[in-house]
Formats: C-alpha cells, sequence, structure tokens
C-alpha cells in the first residue's frame, strides 16, 4: 500500500465529495468511531472538526500513510481485515474506499458487524456508464486500472445490497454522486438510475439485532 499512497500523498490528497457525503451521514450517538483504511487521516480529520469532542481513531495498511497522518485522533498501522476493537466499545465503523480493495469484502463486514452497530461505506461504481462505454471501447475503464491501488471486487449496486443483507446490515440511508453537467435535464435523468449513471455510491448500515 505504501507504494499507492506515495504519489497520492506528493499530491495533498484531501477531503473529497465521498468524504462529504460520508460526513453528512454520521451523528452526534454515532461514538465512539473506528475509520478502517484510514490512511493519513483525512476523513478523521473532517469528524475531528464537526465533531471536536467525540472519541475515533483509525486503522491503516499503510506504514507510510500512518507516518504522514495530518489527524489528532490515533492511528493503528495494522490489517483492517484482521480488526477488532483493543482498548474500547466501538458504535461506528467508516469504510471509505475500502470494500473494491478486498477480494471477499464479506469477510471485513461480518467482522465490523460483530463489534459495530453502524457502518458507513463509499465505494465506486464499476457499473458506471462511462465504464461500460471504455469496453466497449476497448480501453480499460477508470475503476479498473493498476493505479487505482487494486480494485478487486466488483462494487455494483444490487450486489453491494446482497452483500450487506447477508452481513447482517440493513440499508438506512443512502447517497448518490455524479459526474457534474451543466444540463440540468441530464442531471435529473442521471438520478433516476443510480445503478448506472451515479459514479459513487454512500451507505448508511445498522446492524440487525
Amino acid at each position: 500500500m505504501d507504494t499507492w499512497w506515495e504519489p497520492k500523498l506528493k499530491q495533498s490528497y484531501d477531503l473529497q465529495p465521498k468524504h462529504k457525503a460520508a460526513l453528512s451521514l454520521i451523528r452526534e450517538t454515532d461514538f465512539p468511531l473506528v475509520d478502517l483504511g484510514a490512511g493519513n487521516g483525512v476523513f478523521l480529520k473532517a469528524i475531528e472538526e464537526k465533531f471536536p469532542d467525540k472519541s475515533c481513531y483509525g486503522v491503516e495498511l499503510s506504514h507510510l500513510a500512518v507516518s504522514q497522518k495530518i489527524c489528532q485522533s490515533p492511528i493503528e498501522e495494522g490489517n483492517i481485515i484482521e480488526w477488532e476493537p483493543r482498548h474500547q466499545h466501538v458504535r461506528t465503523a467508516t469504510l471509505i474506499d475500502v470494500l473494491e480493495h478486498l477480494d471477499d469484502p464479506s469477510l471485513l463486514l461480518r467482522q465490523v458487524a460483530n463489534y459495530a452497530s453502524i457502518a458507513i461505506i463509499a465505494c465506486p461504481n464499476f457499473n458506471f456508464l462511462q465504464a461500460r462505454i471504455d469496453v466497449l471501447l476497448g480501453k480499460i475503464p477508470f475503476q479498473n486500472k493498476p493505479a487505482r491501488g487494486g480494485h478487486v471486487y466488483w462494487c455494483q449496486y444490487d450486489n453491494l445490497l446482497k452483500l450487506f443483507a447477508e452481513c447482517n446490515f440493513r440499508v438506512m440511508a443512502e447517497q448518490h454522486l455524479y459526474p457534474q453537467h451543466h444540463n440540468p435535464w441530464i442531471r435529473k435523468i442521471g438520478k433516476l438510475r443510480p445503478p448506472l449513471f451515479a459514479h459513487e455510491f454512500i451507505f448508511l448500515l445498522s446492524r440487525r439485532n
């Protein structure tokens, strides 16, 4: 993961629309919180600014990212697949652009369901219309390029809903991110078919009792 993070850190990796959408789903009662795949703490820093008195921490595989963290909250270096809360109860786990890097994300989601009652997930839509057009033109879709850091799980809307249900979660809320377009009619049409036109999904999940 260090080789993936090195160019991003040089580019001043900063808060993105997916982070802002995920942040809007966090409530005052959703703490303590752990950010799995925290990177250098971009999302944790935003959480700290919105909820300055709340307890949160991160877990990240990349030593380089952890060594250059920008948040005040601690970030543990370790494999998120093996995560379990060691020092405190955790109510919420956030996973921002994590699932697509796992061969079998159900292993992590089931682990999350063992310890957290809330999960907030952000992941790209691999069935995004532009990706389909790229395939037809013989191009490698953006999300499948090696530079994306090894995207191995096909994040598709219906498959994600099935995955969440199998891991004992139900969807409480969701947001979809769309490409910015100057034509308002194209924006409206796109929102009618999120599985095809959205390029990123953000889900608020609650563990089933």
